[in-house]
């Protein structure tokens, strides 16, 4: 992540180094998890997103045991979405903490100024949370409520209507 004063900052050596010991614990899962037709397991650096939208019906049955495995891993935490499984490489990182720690670096007060977030998954159910405990706003996107108190939103342009009404244009 860079800073507002254009460096990078870094987590440390430590932290990288259990992220790496993690992914080398993971990784063959993941492989037998790609494998599955439809599908996409992205590596995000710090976490990987294991894709399943276009999984057939009937390759379902080989999914969920080897999701059901990774949720089983007690270094890990598995959230799931919708036709997605996140996958943060360290327990304690989350969303919530990932928009924390921005908030921090940055300087920024979520209770002098109003922060937005918008998501639609269970990582992004503890971000909301925060957020609007800062009295901000939270979108929860895909036509399901995440989280009391998020407002609905169907779709990317739904969201991307509602917020431009709830900036005060047109």
């Amino acid at each position: 992540m860079a800073s507002s004063r254009g460096h990078r900052i870094r987590p440390g050596e430590t932290f990288e180094a259990r992220r790496e010991k993690v992914r080398r614990t993971l990784d063959p899962l993941l492989d037998r998890l790609s494998h599955i037709p439809g599908v996409d397991v992205e590596d995000k650096g710090w976490s990987v997103a294991i894709h399943h939208r276009h999984v057939l019906p009937e390759v379902v049955a080989m999914l969920e045991p080897l999701l059901r495995e990774l949720e089983g891993n007690p270094d890990i935490r598995v959230f799931r979405g919708p036709a997605v499984a996140e996958v943060p490489l360290l327990r304690n990182v989350s969303k919530s903490f990932g928009v924390r720690t921005i908030c921090r670096i940055l300087g920024f007060d979520p209770s002098k100024d109003r922060i937005v977030y918008a998501g639609d998954d269970e990582n992004d159910d503890a971000a909301m949370r925060w957020v609007l405990r800062k009295g901000g706003v939270a979108f929860s996107v895909g036509g399901r409520r995440a989280r009391p108190g998020a407002r609905l939103v169907e779709n990317p342009v739904a969201l991307a209507r509602e917020s431009r009404i709830s900036r005060g244009s047109p």
